[in-house]
């Protein structure tokens, strides 16, 4: 069973495109959404499931991740420097994180890292 209770302003403040809106608006906002704590493995939504609802990943993307076994990693859906960071930090105990000096990459089944690894590309 999901445990629910009512957002904070604080967590609203950091979704994109939330971030943008007056705290005034994230208050009203936050009286209206549910956080939800769901228990480990169990799934939000399967393939093909439609849904009116917008849902984040609040916490729990670094699982999702070590379940994939992905060779390279490349944040681009990060909604401001605050995400990016919290997710940096996680990642960093496990993979080798970069920050790329140039905005792209190629990228070829070759070139692949022998070990996971998360790049940063610059220009957000």
């Amino acid at each position: 069973m999901a445990e629910e209770r009512e957002a904070s302003v604080h967590l609203l403040k950091t979704l994109a495109p939330l971030d943008g809106l007056k705290r005034e608006n994230l208050a009203a906002l936050a009286k209206k959404v549910a956080v939800r704590t769901l228990s480990a493995g169990r799934p939000l939504f399967k393939e093909g499931d439609t849904d009116k609802r917008t849902v984040w990943v609040v916490d729990g993307m670094v699982e999702v991740l070590h379940a994939l076994k992905a060779p390279l990693m490349i944040p681009m859906h990060y909604f401001s420097a605050y995400t990016l960071d919290r997710f940096l930090q996680r990642v960093r105990q496990d993979w080798e994180v970069e920050m790329a000096q140039v905005p792209s990459l190629v990228v070829s089944k070759t070139s692949l890292p022998a070990k996971p690894k998360v790049i940063v590309l610059p220009g957000h």
